[in-house]
C-alpha cells in the first residue's frame, strides 16, 4: 500500500490515492473524473510533514547537488 501522486489529463489537477499493489484500475480524478492521469513525484517527503518544522525545507537531493532538471 502506497499513498501516490496524479495528474490529470483532463483538466490538470494533482491528487493523491492510496494504491493497494499494482492495483490502479479505480483511479480516478476527484475533480473532472477522468481515468486518464500520470503519476507524478513532486518531491514531498511524508516523514518531514508530519509534526516537524523541517517540512518546509525539504530539498530533494538531486537539487541540493545541483543536477536537478526541475521537476514540473
Amino acid at each position: 500500500m502506497a499513498l501516490l501522486e496524479f495528474q490529470c489529463h483532463g483538466c490538470g489537477k494533482i491528487f493523491d490515492k492510496l494504491v493497494f499493489g499494482d492495483d490502479r484500475s479505480k483511479i480516478s480524478c476527484p475533480q473532472c473524473g477522468s481515468k486518464e492521469y500520470k503519476q507524478v513525484f513532486q518531491g514531498k517527503s511524508l516523514f518531514g510533514q508530519i509534526g516537524s518544522s523541517e517540512s518546509d525545507s525539504f530539498v530533494c537531493p538531486a537539487q541540493r547537488s545541483g543536477d536537478c532538471p526541475g521537476c514540473h
